[in-house]
């Protein structure tokens, strides 16, 4: 029964994503990185708009909000994978390109991968943020509801009541519990166990498609700079002074993917709208910049401040440099998101 409910928690995973990637990048290849990024973000902030109104407005049912949330996303994603196979758009040239030297680069990238995701599943990290993260997921699932109840005490409380109340406004745990409802795996193993098997490649990722925007699209030198990296966080999550190197070690910690992988997700996507590609690939970055700032808002409340004063570094510097105005606004509509959630869970404070 846990080899089945393993197995489809992995699809659910590894298609739902990729499904969706393709909807907002029509023309990459299933195997792009940004694709399913793009595609699990995509995921990531349907839960949050959708499932946020459902904890702090009409106090449903985790059941309720569950369903409000798979069932769109998913057929959204059916949909992306029924197009794919209309247009037959696998891969955008019919097969992969890689010299030898790319190859074994590749090999060694994901040898230190397999290391560091094996480190990481089967080792124990004691962090007190563990307990809170479990804590908000196990009590979300065993009361039926979206933080209702202060998780280290169990009375029940509005979710801005309670303490740290910015962190009830980010649902990243309450997410696990309604996937333990979908696939019947305990939201601790999804988090401890599973989560560093998609996190941890998928911060790679994000980091690969910036290097190799900065090294001019050259697939050698992004993978050597990836290997590099991967080696100096492998010495740095080993060292004693340096027990709380998150990505290795609490790579399920939403506040670990905020910095980790979304973040270098954004720069490259602004990166690339810088560029200037064309009227229909800009509307479809700019789609992305916004589905990768809602993800952040669902992975944690420190990117209610993290990623608005990333793009405002950005858009100042369009703004200097190109007196690009409407580039400014677009990244303002961006952030919208992160500003309306951290003046939200001040709102006892402002008021």
């Amino acid at each position: 029964m846990f080899a089945l409910q393993t197995i489809l928690f992995f699809a659910l995973m590894l298609l739902v994503p990729v499904g969706l990637g393709k909807l907002v990048f029509p023309d990459k290849a299933i195997h792009s990185p940004l694709v399913y990024l793009v595609g699990l973000c995509a995921a990531f902030a349907a839960y949050q708009i959708l499932v946020l109104p459902c904890s702090l407005v009409f106090n449903t049912t985790l059941t309720f909000a569950t369903a409000l949330w798979a069932i769109p996303v998913a057929a959204l994603s059916l949909y992306g994978w029924v197009k794919t196979v209309r247009r037959n758009s696998w891969l955008p040239n019919g097969k992969l390109h890689f010299t030898k030297k790319g190859t074994l680069l590749l090999l060694l990238v994901l040898l230190v991968l397999f290391v560091e995701v094996g480190r990481a599943v089967t080792g124990l990290v004691v962090n007190g943020d563990d307990s809170d993260y479990c804590a908000q997921a196990t009590t979300a699932l065993y009361t039926n509801s979206i933080n209702h109840y202060e998780p280290q005490t169990g009375t029940p409380m509005a979710p801005l009541d309670q303490i740290e109340p910015h962190h009830k406004i980010s649902l990243w745990a309450i997410l696990w519990a309604s996937m333990t409802q979908l696939v019947g795996i305990h939201p601790a193993i999804l988090m401890r166990t599973f989560l560093p098997i998609f996190m941890i490649p998928g911060a790679y990722a994000a980091v690969y498609l910036l290097f190799k925007e900065l090294f001019d699209d050259n697939t050698e030198k992004a993978l050597t700079a990836v290997f590099f990296l991967e080696v100096a966080y492998e010495v740095m999550s080993c060292n004693d002074g340096m027990q709380q190197w998150w990505l290795i070690l609490v790579s399920w910690f939403g506040k670990s993917v905020i910095p980790n992988m979304l973040c270098p997700l954004l720069v490259y996507l602004v990166l690339s709208v810088q560029k200037k590609p064309g009227k229909n690939s800009e509307a479809r970055l700019w789609i992305a910049i916004a589905l990768v700032v809602w993800a952040g808002c669902l992975a944690g409340a420190s990117a209610f401040t993290m990623m608005p004063f990333l793009l405002g570094v950005f858009g100042l510097v369009q703004l200097v440099r190109e007196r690009d105005v409407l580039f400014c606004v677009k990244l303002g509509c961006c952030i919208v998101p992160c500003v309306a959630l951290l003046l939200s869970s001040y709102a006892d404070k402002i008021l």
